[in-house]
């Protein structure tokens, strides 16, 4: 298992961290490395660039201006071991 790190790109505030995974699977780092966008808490983020600070995997996202999540069900989050996607249109 390896780590995951999702960072602002922004310079000026130094890069800051979003979200960190501690313990993530590296086939599932490669599928969010290829993958352009981040939908996470109804906010659609863009990916920019990826790197590699070992032991530590890095996605660098900037706010995406012309996206726009698709509407959840606040009761499809309800329970345990389900994976939640949230897509754009």
């Amino acid at each position: 298992m390896s780590q995951l790190e999702y960072r602002l790109f922004d310079e000026k505030k130094g890069f800051p961290p979003l979200f960190h995974y501690d313990s993530i699977p590296k086939d599932e780092i490669v599928m969010r490395f290829l993958c352009d966008y981040l939908v996470k808490d109804g906010v659609v983020y863009e990916k920019t660039s990826n790197a590699i600070e070992m032991p530590l995997y890095v996605i660098y996202v900037k706010l995406a201006d012309d996206e726009t999540p698709i509407p959840m069900n606040p009761h499809s989050k309800v329970g345990m071991g389900f994976i939640v996607l949230e897509i754009t249109e």
